[in-house]
């Protein structure tokens, strides 16, 4: 079959998973009347849109995590172990945990702050601070040196219209749109609040499926597997494109 029949028929069932999904989630606890037609319960704190987005977030950590242990090839397990990272990151911000990282959440014994006093106050154990700091070099290190060490061909993936780089890129940009919404639109200053929260929501669920489905794609074909396609169009023609007939699964 070719890859973007197989590509297409994965993400049309995961849309349609997570459709009845939510739906069987949702619907008992709003007997009252349909939620979709409340914008505040659609995009409520703990809401069907933003349980969507955890979901979605879920998925993309099980399946990068399986993609690390899967992928034999270098190029393929780096890529994995990068979308992990990101996944993982993007999945805490939605479960608020990094609120469990302040001082105050464990009593002040463990917890980390980002400001300046903190790290200079001589009241905090000194192993802490090293602590603290050793991790965020090495989360810093996997944000950085998987892609560095992995050297995938993006820009030129993306001219022959490779769907993952595109639905990678295209999540980036929703995501990007979502966190910035509040700065953009202001909430209740230029537009009503329920508007911006929706733009807020919506976009970063539109995001977080393009990221799951970026995964998904991948996991039906190797990173490996569309890079050397992309070099046997290469051979064959000034301006390749990763179509059905070059790159299969």
């Amino acid at each position: 079959m070719a890859l973007f029949t197989l590509a297409g028929g994965t993400v049309e069932a995961f849309l349609a998973s997570w459709g009845s999904l939510v739906g069987a989630v949702h619907a008992p606890s709003h007997a009252a009347g349909p939620w979709w037609r409340d914008p505040e319960r659609v995009f409520a704190e703990r809401g069907p849109v933003e349980s969507a987005q955890v979901a979605c977030w879920a998925l993309s950590v099980l399946f990068a995590a399986w993609l690390v242990w899967k992928r034999p090839r270098r190029i393929d397990r780096l890529g994995a172990v990068w979308v992990l990272t990101l996944s993982a990151l993007a999945l805490a911000r939605e479960l608020d945990l990094h609120e469990q990282l302040n001082p105050g959440a464990h009593g002040g014994n463990l917890g980390v702050s980002f400001r300046l006093d903190w790290w200079s106050d001589p009241a905090v154990p000194m192993a802490l601070k090293l602590g603290w700091a050793l991790g965020g070099v090495a989360l810093a290190g996997l944000l950085t040196v998987p892609p560095l060490l992995a050297r995938v061909p993006v820009f030129s993936l993306l001219r022959a219209r490779d769907p993952a780089s595109w639905l990678f890129v295209v999540a980036l940009g929703f995501l990007g749109l979502g966190y910035a919404a509040d700065d953009l639109f202001g909430r209740g200053q230029f537009v009503s609040p329920i508007v911006t929260i929706g733009i807020e929501e919506g976009s970063e669920l539109v995001g977080a499926a393009c990221f799951l489905a970026s995964i998904l794609f991948t996991a039906r074909c190797p990173i490996s597997q569309r890079v050397a396609a992309l070099a046997r169009a290469g051979e064959s023609s000034s301006a390749p494109s990763l179509s059905s007939s070059t790159v299969r699964a």
